[in-house]
């Protein structure tokens, strides 16, 4: 699967290369919440947090039913990496 090759490219320093793999998986399979899950894990063990963040976001979004996105939005918003890397 695309997001496999993703997950090596990045792992192995060709964050570069893994990028439009990403965005191949996102429209390929755009309800799948493990995509986003997977690669918010993988920007966020490189240090692109924002990246992290906006991937784990859309996925949450897709698992969280429609009143609860709001909150957690915000709360993720108002967290820093550190701070959510203590609450996880």
């Amino acid at each position: 699967m695309l997001c496999e090759l993703a997950e090596k490219l990045m792992r192995s320093g060709h964050g570069p290369q893994a990028r439009p793999l990403w965005q191949q998986a996102r429209a390929d399979y755009p309800g799948d919440v493990w995509v986003y899950v997977q690669a918010g894990i993988e920007y966020g063990d490189r240090g692109d947090h924002a990246g992290a963040l906006e991937w784990l976001t859309t996925g949450l979004e897709l698992a969280l039913p429609v009143r609860l996105r709001a909150p957690v939005r915000r709360d993720l918003a108002a967290s820093g990496p550190g701070e959510l890397r203590e609450r996880w």
